[in-house]
């Protein structure tokens, strides 16, 4: 019978103590914290109290899912409070030739940074932060600049002089890479290239082996 009401005894007070009315966590028991006008036993501080793929909600209780990356196990993160498999790390390692890592999601990079230059994009200019660059040419093969005529599909045609004054054209690979301002600005296959002018121009570009990247099908 004495054990009995012990056991009652012990029920009624760990009752009493969940249901204590409170108007803020201060009027609480240690280990408790006031919620709907209750103290309440609290399951966690923070979801470093929590098991992995489990974090600490507003009223300090371990649910499943993820308030950040930390809750999620290495090689996942936190995306709408559920652990997902991130894509990638860094452009280089996880993404394709001309994706970038944003986010840790491989997105990519439009326009191609392999986009090729006609002689009427070297007149006008590129907005964008873009540059057209000449990677190579070929005397060999005729070719009218003014109509941008003559040349292969991965080629344009330029002035053979180089500012116009000349009817004779010349075959040219140019593209028009990214500006940049270190390696991590660009695209996977590309790095950034200082100065290209080597003028002090202050002009940074992604540079990459387009010939090699286009001709293998990895861009168009």
């Amino acid at each position: 019978m004495i054990v009995l009401l012990i056991f009652w005894a012990c029920i009624f007070s760990s009752s009493k103590q969940y249901e204590q009315q409170c108007e803020n966590h201060a009027q609480c028991e240690s280990g408790h914290s006031c919620f709907n006008n209750r103290c309440r036993l609290l399951d966690c501080v923070s979801s470093l109290d929590c098991q992995l793929k489990e974090f600490c909600s507003s009223e300090f209780q371990c649910i499943s899912g993820c308030n950040q990356d930390s809750d999620c196990l290495s090689g996942e993160r936190c995306l709408q409070e559920e652990c997902v498999q991130y894509e990638c790390r860094t452009s280089e390692l996880d993404c394709l030739i001309g994706e970038r890592c944003i986010e840790q999601e491989c997105v990519e990079v439009e326009p191609s940074p392999c986009d090729p230059c006609t002689y009427a994009d070297w007149e006008q200019g590129l907005g964008g932060g873009r540059e057209c660059v000449i990677v190579s040419y070929d005397r060999t093969i005729p070719c009218d600049w003014r109509s941008d005529y003559g040349c292969p599909d991965t080629m344009s045609c330029y002035p053979a002089d180089g500012i116009g004054l000349v009817d004779e054209g010349v075959c040219i690979y140019s593209y028009a890479f990214f500006r940049c301002d270190i390696d991590t600005d660009c695209p996977r296959g590309f790095s950034c290239a200082q100065d290209i002018y080597a003028n002090d121009s202050e002009i940074h570009v992604c540079w990459g082996d387009c010939n090699v990247y286009i001709s293998q099908g990895w861009l168009e």
